[in-house]
């Protein structure tokens, strides 16, 4: 699926503006990671991948009381979006959505791009 140009310009420049105003926020909702069943796995472009790829997934997984297994494949609001937003087609990013965020260590996003 070719990317959505302009949606993509626009959820880039709205995220930005949530991460200036919330960066913990957005830190917290990019890291969470939900069980997801086969048919998201199968999607051709949402992505999902399993809990244990996800350093942030066993800790917001434990903080809300979750019962995620290892294994467990799981799918996050980045993997969604993109997945709304359209992939790669070619080329070293195939298969990659469109917007990427900066978290730094403290977890707070400080900026949403364009994956470059």
């Amino acid at each position: 699926m070719a990317i959505k140009e302009n949606e993509t310009a626009a959820w880039v420049d709205f995220l930005n503006e949530v991460a200036k105003l919330d960066p913990e926020f957005l830190g917290r909702l990019v890291g969470l990671r939900v069980r997801c069943n086969e048919n998201l796995i199968n999607h051709p472009t949402i992505q999902c991948g399993l809990a244990e790829e996800y350093q942030n997934a066993a800790i917001d997984n434990q903080r809300l009381g979750g019962d995620l297994a290892a294994k467990q494949p799981v799918c996050g609001f980045l993997g969604l979006l993109n997945g709304f937003l359209g992939a790669y087609e070619t080329g070293p990013k195939a298969g990659w959505g469109p917007v990427t965020v900066v978290i730094e260590k403290d977890g707070r996003v400080t900026a949403v791009r364009r994956t470059q």
